[in-house]
């Protein structure tokens, strides 16, 4: 019993979703601010917060800083582009 019969229409659902996306300019804008203000208080998370994040950081083969992903969303920085290029 379970769900395993329904597998193949959350599959087929979840697919969709992603191959058919469409966002708007102004919801990219608001998604880009939220995501922006989120980088920029992350000094006020609790120091559990930060020892994760620092532990992934270090972990993972591809990652930036919170201060290098606010420079590239500033549109002055080609770092996070160079980086998974070569």
């Amino acid at each position: 019993m379970g769900y395993d019969h329904k597998i193949g229409v959350v599959l087929e659902s979840v697919l969709d979703k992603i191959l058919n996306f469409s966002c708007t300019e102004k919801r990219f804008e608001i998604i880009k601010e939220r995501y922006e203000r989120s980088l920029k208080n992350f000094s006020d998370e609790e120091p559990r917060v930060h020892a994760a994040w620092y532990m992934n950081h270090l972990l993972s083969q591809y990652s930036w800083t919170h201060a290098e992903i606010l420079t590239a969303l500033k549109g002055k920085d080609t770092l996070i582009s160079d980086r998974v290029i070569h």
